[in-house]
């Protein structure tokens, strides 16, 4: 699915207007979330997540070649931007390689148009590979994260 960006930006002018902290479109299997920063405007908060990306001596997670098994599935870009593996430059990435995760549950952030989107597991699974390099340019639909799914056992 690809949203048009026109349309993105209408949403992001809606949270913007609004007193809303947040705004959720979900179509055609796709879905975006446009979340307000807390206390600190979007735009500090992705300056300083820039800034500190530049700064640190090791990224916070790393890359690895994209193969996708036939059992494993991927976790796209729901838009374009600026990925992220850590909530700030100095804490450690939401998930890593081995991780088990929740569906819904966070794995990452994109920060496009001065706003942090969160990145969600679309599935209950194990985390097998990184294919985004933190605090690379994503494009919409790209492959950021492969998940090993997992039986109910499993997780």
């Amino acid at each position: 699915m690809s949203m048009d960006i026109a349309f993105v930006e209408q949403l992001i002018g809606i949270l913007e207007r609004s007193t809303l902290s947040e705004v959720e479109y979900a179509e055609d299997g796709g879905r975006i979330r446009l979340v307000r920063a807390g206390n600190r405007g979007a735009a500090d908060t992705a300056s300083t997540l820039a800034a500190a990306v530049q700064d640190a001596p090791a990224q916070t997670c790393t890359a690895s070649p994209l193969q996708i098994e036939p059992k494993e599935r991927s976790v796209s870009a729901p838009l374009a931007g600026m990925f992220y593996c850590a909530p700030a430059p100095d804490q450690p990435p939401f998930v890593a390689v081995g991780d088990l995760v929740e569906e819904g549950q966070q794995l990452a952030i994109i920060e496009a148009m001065k706003m942090l989107n969160a990145v969600e597991a679309d599935l209950k699974g194990r985390v097998v590979r990184v294919a985004a390099l933190d605090g690379a340019a994503v494009e919409a639909g790209a492959p950021l994260f492969v998940i090993e799914p997992a039986g109910d056992g499993d997780v």
